[in-house]
């Protein structure tokens, strides 16, 4: 108990109490450091590594395994204990509140432009808006947007019964229905996301 009674005749529940076993090096042994507690000690491994089995040895976490945890833009290269995010070429590393992200550097060649909808149609608007114009004319409201830059598209969902996710060439010819939500009780569908896996889309 670490109380300080003789709660055992021999005064057992006494005896390893208040002891630093990590000052003494026969009792550590941990790789990296070393927790004393009340009543005994463990090992734990500096951010970046992770316990191994044997509960006292520590091994390199490879952050660049998922993306929850490197949270790089383009590329990640993982280091013993930690990971350093990169960009592919042509691009440059940016730093925003902790988040890594890549940014052309040639942007003369490439105008950034926005997707958006309004009312009954889909726009094309460059960020500094010197043009605008319509690519997708009778959408029947629009809610949700994104885009498949890969194969040069849009896609949207529309709010019918079932709703419907359409989808366009980028320069709105090509308007057809992809996909229709069968799901019950779905009313609409308000975010999109498109996602490329390692093996394609």
């Amino acid at each position: 108990m670490c109380d300080k009674s003789n709660d055992c005749v021999d005064r057992s529940d006494e005896k390893h109490c208040n002891i630093n076993e990590c000052a003494t090096p026969e009792n550590g042994h941990c790789a990296q450091l070393c927790n004393d507690t009340q009543t005994g000690w463990f090992c734990s491994c500096r951010p970046g590594y992770k316990l191994m089995a044997d509960t006292k040895g520590c091994e390199d976490i490879n952050e660049c395994k998922s993306y929850d945890l490197n949270r790089c833009d383009q590329l990640c290269v993982n280091t013993k204990g930690s990971y350093k995010c990169t960009c592919a070429d042509g691009y440059k590393i940016m730093s925003h509140g902790g988040r890594k992200s890549c940014k052309l550097l040639d942007i003369s060649s490439v105008k950034p432009y926005l997707l958006f909808s309004e009312k009954q149609q889909i726009w094309s608007m460059d960020v500094d808006r010197v043009w605008e114009r319509i690519l997708v004319n009778n959408s029947r409201g629009a809610i949700a947007i994104d885009f498949d830059i890969k194969e040069q598209r849009i896609y949207w969902s529309e709010s019918h019964d079932p709703p419907l996710i359409k989808r366009a060439f980028l320069n709105g010819t090509g308007v057809e229905v992809r996909v229709i939500m069968t799901m019950r009780k779905l009313e609409r569908v308000t975010d999109l996301l498109f996602h490329y896996l390692h093996h394609g889309k």
